[in-house]
């Protein structure tokens, strides 16, 4: 059995399904100029302790 680690292959496999594949290979080209670049507005558990204290 084969199996790819998403986290570190995951670039190389939606590279190569993007040559059988037109409408990824568009996706791809327009979400590589999208960058997230926003603080996470989670919270860690811990930190739901310190706002019952409040």
């Amino acid at each position: 059995m084969v199996c790819n680690h998403v986290a570190t292959e995951g670039n190389e496999i939606i590279r190569e399904a993007t040559k059988w594949s037109p409408e990824l290979a568009a996706a791809c080209e327009v979400w590589k100029e999208i960058k997230f670049e926003f603080q996470a507005m989670d919270t860690l558990d811990g930190d739901k302790d310190k706002d019952k204290k409040r």
